[in-house]
């Protein structure tokens, strides 16, 4: 599970790191920053609650849309994704031509 305030990425600029990436979260990355640092909250009860994930959601690296897919070699397995709940479900869906599953983690 990832905290709202869970801190990831550091870098030169964000030597603590950085809050993972929430898809429409109400506060920017410096507000974010700022509430996570100023409140130091324990448990968030707010947020989104995903009700579909496709096959490019849980295996990056074959979303066209993102300028480096291939940097993604990981495919999400969720027991309770009602269509890709298993390993076996993900390698029995047939892939577009020239892409295969060797060498992509299941995480």
């Amino acid at each position: 599970m990832l905290h709202y305030c869970d801190f990831y990425f550091q870098s030169v600029t964000y030597p603590d790191g950085q809050p993972g990436y929430c898809d429409n979260d109400p506060l920017g990355l410096t507000e974010r920053i700022k509430f996570c640092r100023d409140y130091t909250p324990q448990y968030v009860f707010s947020g989104l609650i995903v009700t579909e994930l496709t096959l490019e959601d849980l295996c990056p690296w074959m979303n066209s849309k993102l300028t480096n897919p291939e940097a993604y070699d990981y495919c999400l397995v969720f027991s309770d994704h009602p269509r890709y709940p298993t390993v076996q479900s993900f390698l029995s869906n047939r892939l577009p031509s020239g892409t295969e599953w060797n060498g992509k983690r299941f995480l």
